[in-house]
């Protein structure tokens, strides 16, 4: 056999291979998810959600429990407090970015919306999108 056919040949022993593995893979998470367990949802309306304990053991749930973190409340799709996001998860929202973030933080604590009008970077855009994204009390 020539080095051309021995080539395309052991190209085609290692597609097979790869095929193999990956059927393999895709039958094995199948499995997986079979068997998983259950997740827990909460079954209350999302501004019924607490915030219970702190660290890696806090956790929501339905009716009792304090106020939602910012990170938690932008994820359950409720308006961040723009007094006390972080500045990653301000960084998240739709055309804000980094930047203004950053300004927005440095630039706090705003009691009216033309406070935060007034911030660089900040337009009429920007500000509709926060004005619908994130709340001004704390």
């Amino acid at each position: 056999m020539s080095r051309v056919g021995e080539r395309a040949e052991r190209r085609g022993r290692e597609a097979r291979a790869l095929g193999l593995l990956v059927l393999g893979a895709l039958v094995a998470g199948t499995l997986a998810q079979a068997r998983w367990p259950g997740t827990a949802t909460l079954d209350c309306p999302v501004a019924a959600v607490g915030w219970v304990g702190t660290g890696s053991s806090a956790h929501a749930r339905c009716g009792a429990g304090g106020r939602l973190p910012p990170a938690v409340a932008g994820a359950l799709g409720l308006a961040l407090p723009l007094n006390e996001a972080a500045e990653e998860d301000l960084a998240r929202l739709p055309g804000i970015g980094r930047e203004v973030a950053r300004a927005l933080v440095t630039a706090r604590p705003f009691r009216r919306w033309a406070e935060v009008d007034a911030v660089r970077g900040v337009g009429p855009a920007r500000l509709a999108t926060l004005q619908g994204r994130t709340k001004l009390d704390p």
